[in-house]
């Protein structure tokens, strides 16, 4: 069965509903920089790719950093919070980008974007390494950083946004984070149209 979604704005709340925040972490890396193979690394070394922080969440579907509200707490204070909680990560609220919002039968949920900008492929493997010493590691779920391009006969990107793990509204909040990185990228991005 399908849940039905509506979209909200940011500031939307339902009191006969969960409200629940959830952060999209983002960045620009340069992933086939150090590649061993020659082909590769000569065309795509250089290149900045798209990527995005999910989580093999506890109920075995994949989504977002986030949870529920606790108390008085805002969608954005919850999103920042459980970021902390699964990751280990800390962003500022003035950081988070309000980007989508949405409501089901139970739940009104935000999704918040954190652009971390051009950064490398180390720094990815540091806020990996650092979530396994947080406190929902595992049993919240298990972080890993999502690639948001196409490799030709739609591997990547495309199996990513049709997969069936992906939990409810996830696969429209990966189309609006999607959007919104390809909209302003930085100079040097691979453009399969280009190769």
């Amino acid at each position: 069965m399908t849940k039905s979604i509506t979209f909200v704005p940011e500031f939307y709340i339902d009191n006969d509903k969960i409200l629940a925040g959830f952060v999209a972490l983002v960045a620009w890396v340069p992933l086939y920089e150090d590649y061993s193979a020659k082909y590769t690394r000569s065309m795509y070394g250089d290149k900045l790719f798209p990527v995005v922080l999910l989580m093999n969440r506890w109920d075995g579907m994949i989504g977002f950093p986030g949870g529920k509200a606790e108390g008085d707490e805002t969608a954005k204070l919850a999103a920042r919070r459980e970021l902390l909680e699964e990751t280990e990560y800390y962003v500022t609220i003035d950081k988070l980008i309000h980007c989508h919002g949405y409501t089901t039968d139970k739940v009104v949920g935000h999704l918040y974007i954190h652009n971390l900008g051009i950064v490398t492929k180390q720094f990815l493997c540091d806020v990996i390494v650092t979530a396994t010493q947080a406190q929902g590691f595992i049993s919240e779920g298990s972080p890993f950083w999502a690639h948001l391009m196409d490799y030709g006969k739609e591997n990547g990107w495309t199996k990513l946004r049709n997969s069936s793990g992906l939990a409810t509204s996830v696969p429209e909040e990966l189309d609006v984070v999607r959007k919104y990185l390809l909209s302003n990228p930085p100079d040097n991005i691979w453009n399969p149209e280009q190769s």
